[in-house]
């Protein structure tokens, strides 16, 4: 069976024989093709390569920005850490801030309880107490 138009030819073809195909389907294939030189022709150049830069742009929209300001933010909290801050580490541990040095911080932990993190190490400032 084959059907025409204008440019193209579409021809459907069975796939199975009609005694090897399951009961109640019908499996056929259909193949397109174009008559002369009605066969569209190739896109070069940039209209090729606009799709993966439309997706670049996007991914660099929604990933790296929003991560590379978080970032940003993180680093001016740390650098910001004072004495009496309350602070959460990446491990978890809540103390207080008694000494901040270059690259590292003391932490409070309990009365006599104080433990030396790296400033990489502090995730979030509870609250900032003025002295």
């Amino acid at each position: 069976m084959a059907q025409k138009t204008k440019d193209l030819k579409i021809k459907i073809f069975e796939i199975l024989p009609p005694h090897c195909q399951p009961k109640g389907v019908r499996m056929t294939m259909f193949v397109i093709h174009y008559k002369g030189d009605t066969m569209p022709t190739e896109q070069g150049g940039m209209s090729m390569f606009m799709p993966m830069i439309l997706i670049f742009a996007i991914f660099y929209l929604l990933v790296f920005r929003p991560q590379k300001k978080e970032q940003q933010e993180k680093k001016k909290m740390r650098e910001g850490l004072k004495k009496n801050d309350q602070v959460v580490t990446a491990g978890g541990i809540h103390g207080t801030v008694v000494l901040t040095k270059e690259k590292t911080v003391v932490v409070r932990v309990d009365d006599s309880v104080k433990i030396e993190f790296d400033k990489e190490a502090v995730a979030t400032v509870v609250s900032s107490k003025q002295t």
